[in-house]
């Protein structure tokens, strides 16, 4: 098996470099790295390119408008020829060998479309606290409540990818919670590594939209069969979290996104 790793970014001239860097030194566990560009008008593109001719025609890039981070995946997911495909966003990196311990996790289980690792949380100040991947993945009424680890450090087979057809790119925040509702309903299986593979921040955009994210997964879960007064629970619910960590009114727009999360107090943070 194979793994692609898609980014998509805008005006990430700051952080893209050494996200670049963590994807091309998985070596050959590495079939081709796409980037997916909205714009950048800040530097970001000259990074890009310089790596793109000294990848080995491993990398591949573009730059045009879209429409939102959903949409730029989606194309990303046309680009990109591996069996699995990992989105990573533009201040996230991978960490030493996680294409090397996702490999490991497909082989010993074939029938997956879905594997994962642990993530590494980092703060502000540089410090970092381990994200553990959930082994049994909580509940609401039959669907899951969140992705079992943050989405930077999952990755879907393409087959599962095409033939659910993507991310619905009408989600601003939660479109990859909408997707792993849709790769649970389908009945296909995940399998994990206990072991750290990927770092990120809180800068991404669930991580500051907080209330934005917490709406966006009461729509998805009322899209899913959940009853609407069970939804804002949970709703209810993720905003007394928010209150608690000052995230709870959304700030303005950020122009690196790194891709959503879960928004709940107990959830997966992107």
């Amino acid at each position: 098996m194979s793994t692609s790793v898609v980014t998509v970014c805008l005006n990430a001239v700051g952080t893209i470099a050494a996200t670049i860097k963590s994807v091309l030194a998985q070596g050959d566990q590495l079939v081709d790295y796409v980037i997916v560009d909205g714009g950048s008008t800040d530097g970001t593109l000259d990074i890009v390119q310089a790596y793109a001719e000294s990848s080995g025609g491993k990398l591949s890039w573009s730059s045009a408008p879209d429409h939102g981070i959903y949409d730029a995946m989606n194309f990303g997911l046309t680009r990109a020829s591996g069996d699995f495909i990992l989105f990573l966003g533009a201040d996230d990196t991978l960490l030493e060998g996680a294409l090397g311990f996702f490999d490991e996790a497909i082989a010993a289980n074939p029938e997956s479309d879905l594997v994962y690792g642990e993530a590494l949380l980092v703060d502000a100040s540089g410090r970092a606290r381990l994200q553990r991947a959930q082994k049994v993945v909580r509940s609401i009424a039959g669907i899951p409540r969140t992705l079992p680890v943050c989405h930077q450090a999952c990755a879907f087979s393409a087959r599962a990818l095409t033939a659910l057809r993507g991310f619905d790119a009408s989600y601003r925040i939660a479109g990859d919670y909408e997707f792993y509702l849709r790769f649970h309903e389908a009945g296909l299986l995940g399998s994990g590594v206990e072991r750290p593979v990927v770092a990120f921040g809180r800068a991404g955009v669930s991580s500051r939209l907080g209330r934005a994210t917490a709406l966006e997964y009461r729509r998805a879960r009322v899209a899913h069969g959940i009853p609407a007064w069970r939804a804002d629970l949970e709703l209810l619910r993720a905003y007394a979290g928010l209150v608690g960590t000052r995230i709870l009114w959304p700030r303005p727009r950020d122009e690196s996104p790194t891709g959503p999360g879960d928004p709940s107090a107990t959830g997966s943070e992107g």
